[in-house]
């Protein structure tokens, strides 16, 4: 950027970086770089610098600030701005910024109706703070001066949403069965308190309660009709059956068998869990035992599925050993290598295999 085109406009014209970014078409700290590059400083060399806004002036400065002794917060108050924006124009025109800090720039008048807007009319400091064209953190102050007890952000949120805090919100137990045995997530316990879920989580915490992290609170939350690749249960039951075992069984067996071939010894390969008896064979035979349950509909074949998912023939570990996919294709099934690569892109729907992650734990 042009040292001499860049001076002209920020020196000569006096123009703010904020404008010149503008114009430029680029970030307001982009302008203040360069001008740190060039070494590019405004020079003040007189106090009576005509500016577009009064508190940009230093005859209005210091009138305010020092001869009528403003604080900074009234000033900025009066001409709608922070009290920043003061400071920095009274160092800019040369003005030595005061101490107000024992003052209050309220009136006993203000301060009352700050208690009746905050204690009858239930209104937040935030929003009193916006009335007052402050921050919230000055109401509290001066609420906490008059000896008014400030509430805490759960009863904050039971204030303005026009709620009593119930008594359940103070049940630890209750709060911890509803989340740990019952599965409610904040979100959800907080939807049937009324409070948003920041609050269900807070209150916990005080209560010495631990929260479910981000992946644990959605354990459960997204399986069956609640998924939203839900097709109104279309899935064969064999596969829902598959599914099963490789996410419950299958992991478990790879441990006991501490992630070793029982054929070659080869640890943490790519494993899979094979069925003595098979797979079919077993799903075939408790089948076989509810003809009045067809899996072609949808409500009998997820009565299968909790029947057999939960039937000792379908769970016992002596049926089941770990083998590495060389020796489960090669040896124990006696396929082709040739075919190794096809065969193993379809290991999760071969009959009598579950393929576990290369060397990881379940």
């Amino acid at each position: 950027m042009n040292k001499d085109w860049l001076y002209e406009e920020y020196v000569i014209k006096d123009r703010s970086s904020a404008d010149i970014a503008k114009e430029y078409g680029c970030a307001q700290n982009t302008i203040q770089c360069w001008l740190l590059k060039h070494g590019i400083k405004k020079q003040i060399t007189t106090h009576n610098i005509v500016r577009s806004k009064p508190y940009q002036q230093y005859d209005f400065l210091y009138e305010q600030h020092i001869t009528l002794d403003k604080s900074m917060a009234q000033i900025a108050r009066e001409c709608v701005v922070s009290s920043d924006t003061i400071r920095l124009n009274l160092k800019r025109c040369g003005i030595e910024p005061q101490s107000h800090q024992h003052r209050s720039i309220y009136t006993e008048e203000d301060e009352n109706r700050m208690i009746k807007l905050y204690c009858e009319d239930h209104i937040s400091a935030y929003k009193i703070a916006m009335m007052f064209g402050t921050d919230h953190n000055t109401i509290i102050r001066h609420l906490a001066g008059r000896g008014i007890k400030i509430r805490d952000m759960q009863e904050a949120q039971f204030v303005s949403n026009n709620k009593v805090t119930p008594d359940e919100f103070d049940d630890a137990e209750l709060l911890r069965k509803l989340h740990w045995d019952d599965g409610m997530s904040c979100k959800h316990i907080g939807q049937m308190l009324g409070v948003e879920a920041g609050t269900v989580r807070r209150q916990m915490k005080r209560l010495g309660i631990p929260t479910k992290n981000n992946a644990q609170s959605k354990i459960g939350q997204m399986v069956g009709d609640k998924h939203p690749n839900w097709r109104g249960g279309i899935t064969p039951l064999n596969l829902l059956l598959r599914e099963y075992f490789h996410t419950n069984i299958a992991p478990v067996i790879a441990k006991r068998d501490e992630y070793t071939c029982q054929l070659c010894g080869k640890k943490h390969a790519v494993l899979n869990v094979h069925h003595i008896t098979s797979f079919s064979e077993i799903v075939s035979e408790i089948c076989s035992e509810h003809p009045d349950l067809h899996p072609d509909n949808v409500d009998d074949r997820m009565k299968l599925y909790q029947i057999i998912k939960t039937d000792p023939r379908f769970l016992d570990e002596s049926n089941l050993i770990t083998f590495c996919k060389d020796c489960h294709y090669n040896l124990i099934h006696e396929w082709k290598f040739k075919n190794y690569k096809t065969i193993s892109s379809q290991a999760s729907t071969e009959e009598g295999s579950e393929t576990i992650p290369n060397g990881s734990t379940p």
